[in-house]
């Protein structure tokens, strides 16, 4: 919120006007229309992308991808605020995000199974609660601790990733490029909600239980 302030206040110094403005979620005036529409828009994509392999993947790619970029961006909120410094640890933090990426591709491939799909999907809410946990009591707001979530986010982004890129379809070579854009679409878009929305508008905790709720729908495109 002191951020969403600090940028309106320097705007205003071109457009005074603006001086005496303030966006919606700083005033308490969320729309609930649009919010139902987002969630009726998120389940009818879901709902069509069952139609074939090719759309299943890349739609599981991008949850995974948009998942995996919130929850980094709230634990790495989350531990700012909470341990005041951020700038000397966010080497370590981002790097063990990364880390828990390749242990995920990894390990996948060498340990997949029938029901595989439905357990990293399983992940992905698992991801959400466990960062909301972490926002509400805060049993993990040190380095290791931040850390470990980190990387326990990333292994299961990366697992997402890997699960999908060995789905059995006609063309598995032409699925490369639909799912790295998938990834990047994902993540792109849930950098900027996270930061110019998500965050400011609901908070972290209920930013964190969305992607609980996101990654429990995911089940519907395994």
């Amino acid at each position: 919120m002191c951020y969403a302030y600090a940028a309106l206040g320097w705007v205003a110094r071109f457009f005074p006007r603006l001086a005496f403005a303030a966006p919606p979620w700083l005033t308490g005036e969320t729309s609930l229309g649009a919010g139902l529409a987002a969630l009726l828009l998120v389940l009818g994509g879901l709902f069509v992308a069952r139609r074939s392999s090719t759309a299943r993947s890349t739609a599981l790619v991008a949850i995974a991808g948009f998942v995996g970029m919130v929850a980094e961006s709230v634990l790495v909120l989350h531990y700012q605020s909470a341990r005041g410094a951020l700038f000397r640890d966010l080497g370590a933090l981002l790097t063990s995000f990364m880390a828990g990426l390749a242990l995920g591709s990894g390990a996948v491939p060498r340990l997949r199974g029938p029901r595989t799909s439905v357990i990293l999907a399983i992940g992905l809410a698992g991801v959400g609660l466990a960062v909301a946990f972490e926002v509400r009591w805060g049993f993990a707001a040190s380095l290791p601790g931040t850390a470990f979530l980190l990387l326990g986010a990333g292994l299961v982004v990366g697992g997402v990733f890997a699960q999908a890129s060995l789905a059995s379809v006609a063309d598995p070579a032409g699925l490369v490029s639909p799912l790295y854009a998938a990834d990047l679409l994902g993540g792109a878009a849930g950098g900027l909600l996270a930061s110019l929305v998500l965050v400011p508008a609901f908070g972290l905790e209920a930013t964190a239980y969305g992607l609980a709720a996101l990654g429990a729908a995911s089940l519907l495109v395994r």
